[in-house]
């Protein structure tokens, strides 16, 4: 659990002249930042797909999960118990205009629900990520005695992301001991009685293990052993994900995320289900590419190929009269299509004349009307004849 980074250490805590204390950025910043990055880590981008999401409030953090995993397809469930809430805000989580122009690569379906977390909902199956991001904190002790039986055991997800308050850091927010820092709040932990939680879970629960981090330092003048930062973060991974991630994995196969991700059960009706009600449903336009792999390699290099021989002077020989671009150059600006280099180059071979990994582009009369418009299909406006050789 050590080799998982999350929060970010980029982060500054002071006093302004009037006294107030500012985070930089703002706290609740770094809470979302760190549970994208949880779900953005390297290790789980082929495995996490279905995300609920407990207590989402405003749906704030939906916009850092559509906006920070684009990369895979997205099934995604928001919950939370004010539904007058949930109504209000409920148009956060719609596309906006730029979502139309510039459509997603992969799949992105939202759902809004209104419901308890406590309760079992049949529709929740095959769960990747559960977050709950400030939410234990507000919750009755009946109603905090049954998550992790409800998330561990009936959700059983891969992952699972818990936030709260850490109460000994009120004093820098000159709190009276015992006050809260919202109205709503129905206890406030210390460090140690998080971890007593934590450890409580993976007890009953030994198929998991976490990590905790801290959200939000303290400023000058208050040490992280007295106080302890801001929010406290808890981390939960199955053992069998963390021992997958601990087996040697080399992969040659650039498909290897989109075969994952195809295996998806299509998502069946929903049932109903007492204490939740479903608000919304809304699917993100997507840009559906039939172009193959190889395709889309020959379109890329025929860009890039164009863009160094008409961009770049720097690589025309003057001697030569022609174009010497480095063949590693092409295949390394290739990275989002393939980051096989040698599957890249072989196709540079086969299209362009090569000499000492340089790519050759002779000087000569321009015929547009022998250019073969198929090889250079997704991008054809960037191309001049010749450039793209059959």
């Amino acid at each position: 659990m050590d080799k998982f980074d999350i929060a970010n250490p980029c982060t500054a805590t002071y006093f302004n002249q009037e006294g107030h204390i500012i985070f930089d950025p703002c706290v609740y910043i770094q809470r979302y930042q760190a549970t994208l990055n949880c779900l953005k880590l390297e290790q789980f981008k082929k495995k996490v797909n279905r995300i609920v999401e407990f207590g989402c409030a405003e749906m704030k953090f939906f916009t850092y999960i559509k906006t920070g995993l684009t990369d895979r397809k997205l099934w995604v469930k928001l919950v939370d118990i004010d539904e007058d809430l949930l109504l209000r805000c409920k148009g956060h989580v719609h596309p906006l205009l730029m979502d139309h122009v510039k459509k997603r690569e992969n799949e992105l379906n939202v759902e809004v629900w209104y419901g308890d977390v406590s309760i079992n909902n049949p529709n929740f199956k095959d769960i990747d990520a559960v977050i709950a991001i400030e939410l234990i904190e507000h919750l009755y002790p009946q109603v905090l005695d049954e998550v992790p039986y409800q998330i561990f055991e009936n959700l059983n997800p891969k992952i699972a992301i818990f936030s709260t308050p850490n109460c000994e850091f009120n004093k820098v927010f000159d709190l009276e001991p015992g006050k809260f820092r919202h109205a709503d709040h129905k206890f406030e932990w210390t460090r140690e009685q998080f971890k007593d939680w934590c450890d409580h879970i993976i007890v009953r629960f030994p198929e998991y293990s976490y990590k905790m981090e801290g959200i939000g330092k303290p400023p000058i003048g208050y040490e992280i052993e007295d106080v302890g930062y801001s929010s406290q973060f808890a981390l939960f991974v199955r053992n069998d994900i963390l021992d997958f991630l601990n087996e040697p994995y080399e992969s040659n196969n650039d498909n290897d995320v989109e075969t994952a991700q195809n295996k998806e059960v299509v998502p069946e009706s929903h049932v109903h289900c007492d204490g939740y009600i479903l608000l919304g449903t809304i699917d993100y336009p997507v840009f559906q590419d039939l172009r193959s792999k190889i395709e889309k390699i020959i379109d890329e290099v025929c860009y890039h190929v164009n863009r160094y021989k008409y961009m770049e002077e720097q690589f025309y020989n003057l001697d030569n009269y022609r174009t010497e671009i480095p063949i590693n150059l092409v295949t390394q600006a290739c990275w989002e299509t393939s980051t096989n280099e040698e599957e890249i180059a072989n196709i540079i071979k086969e299209r362009y004349q090569v000499e000492n990994n340089f790519i050759i582009i002779e000087d000569e009369a321009l015929d547009f009307e022998q250019q073969d418009e198929g090889d250079c299909q997704g991008l054809s406006f960037f191309y001049i004849a010749g450039d793209c050789q059959p």
